[in-house]
């Protein structure tokens, strides 16, 4: 198995990461194969810069929709 970090901006769009600075970047149409543990390792790495480093132009209504799942990351699966 390989996985991938999506990046949920909204609702209904989907982009990958494979770093912090892809976030940055906006994210790419085609995922970023790593393994388990790379993938949650930049989850979490992605959690913390949202929570303690992110400059947001409206802070609390933008963390208040990350923390509700209005945006957001997660792991992919892909069984190549």
């Amino acid at each position: 198995m390989e996985y991938a970090v999506v990046y949920y901006p909204n609702g209904q769009e989907m982009k990958y990461v494979g770093s912090v600075a892809d976030y940055q970047d906006g994210g790419f149409a085609d995922p970023v194969m790593m393994t388990k543990e790379e993938a949650e390792q930049l989850v979490a790495d992605l959690d913390h810069y949202v929570r303690n480093e992110e400059q947001f132009s409206d802070r609390d209504a933008a963390l208040w929709a990350y923390e509700h799942k209005e945006w957001g990351f997660g792991v992919e699966e892909f069984d190549v």
